[in-house]
C-alpha cells in the first residue's frame, strides 16, 4: 500500500529568498513614511534607507538566480506571512 504514494520533496525556502521579498516590503514602507516626513532632512534618510533596502533586496535576488531559483514560484515565498 505505502508503494503507491509519491512524496513530493518540497523546495527549500532560503534565507536570500525570505530576503528578496522582505526587501521590497520594508522600500515600500520606507517610501511611504519619506512621503509623509514633515521634514526634507527626515525624508532624504527614509530615502536612503529604503534605496539601502532595495540594494540588499537586488543581491539577494541575484543570489537566488544563481542558484537557479529566481524565477520559481517559491521565490517571492517567505515565512513572515
Amino acid at each position: 500500500m505505502t508503494d503507491d504514494i509519491v512524496k513530493v520533496r518540497q523546495p527549500r525556502i532560503t534565507l536570500d529568498g525570505q530576503l528578496v521579498s522582505y526587501c521590497e516590503r520594508e522600500a515600500l514602507r520606507l517610501d511611504a513614511l519619506a512621503a509623509r516626513a514633515r521634514w526634507g532632512w527626515v525624508a532624504r534618510r527614509y530615502e536612503r534607507k529604503a534605496a539601502r533596502a532595495r540594494a540588499q533586496g537586488e543581491r539577494s535576488r541575484l543570489r537566488e538566480t544563481a542558484r537557479g531559483r529566481g524565477d520559481g514560484p517559491d521565490a517571492s515565498a517567505d515565512s513572515f506571512g
